[in-house]
């Protein structure tokens, strides 16, 4: 099993910007998941009532 290196934050914010975007866990990189279609259906209605 190997494990991703540490990263401090400065470290994190040299590096350029991933589709979908990463994001900066406890010296860890993560990529975001990409939102699912389900979602915006259900989110689409809700923008109306507001």
């Amino acid at each position: 099993m190997t494990t991703s290196p540490v990263l401090t934050l400065s470290e994190f914010l040299k590096l350029p910007e991933t589709k979908p975007a990463s994001e900066y866990i406890h010296g860890r990189i993560y990529q975001k998941p990409l939102p699912q279609r389900q979602m915006g259906r259900g989110t689409a209605p809700v923008r109306y009532l507001i």
